[in-house]
């Protein structure tokens, strides 16, 4: 059965559960995300139940790398512009600020959707039941085809 094209008022399945990230229109600069990283990865420190020397020896636990104080605050700051968050400290910053707006921010710049334990398990069973839903009304198209003489 083909589908119609969507209507543009017509909300979706998914609004008010998942917000689903536009991502960026790929012009010059709109991937430059160095500034709203250093303060969404700043924010995700404030907000956090540990102080910054906590925050920091738990990424240090955790990546087996010496992370200082100092080096939360040059990654943090806007005025250092040389002082990159690296990436594979990532998952370690997440937990130790028990924070996962980080990787939401790096997901949402592409139009992706980060989910984590259930939210993923829901997510994969509602593509099944999709699938599911599809395959029936195919199955109904091809036996009434089927059906005529």
């Amino acid at each position: 059965m083909p589908s119609r094209p969507a209507d543009p008022r017509q909300g979706t399945l998914f609004e008010g559960f998942y917000p689903i990230p536009r991502g960026s229109a790929g012009g010059p600069g709109s991937l430059e995300l160095g500034g709203q990283l250093a303060a969404t990865l700043s924010d995700a420190i404030k907000s956090a139940p540990a102080s910054r020397a906590a925050i920091a020896d738990r990424m240090s636990e955790l990546t087996a790398s010496r992370i200082s104080v100092h080096m939360l605050d040059s990654w943090t700051s806007q005025a250092h512009h040389k002082h990159r968050f690296p990436a594979s400290y990532l998952p370690a910053s997440e937990v130790a600020t028990e924070s996962r707006s980080v990787l939401s921010l790096l997901a949402d710049s592409r139009g992706a959707l980060v989910l984590y334990g259930a939210e993923a398990i829901d997510a994969q069973l509602g593509q099944i039941r999709r699938a599911r839903r599809e395959l029936y009304q195919r199955e109904q198209l091809l036996l009434t085809m089927g059906s005529r003489p």
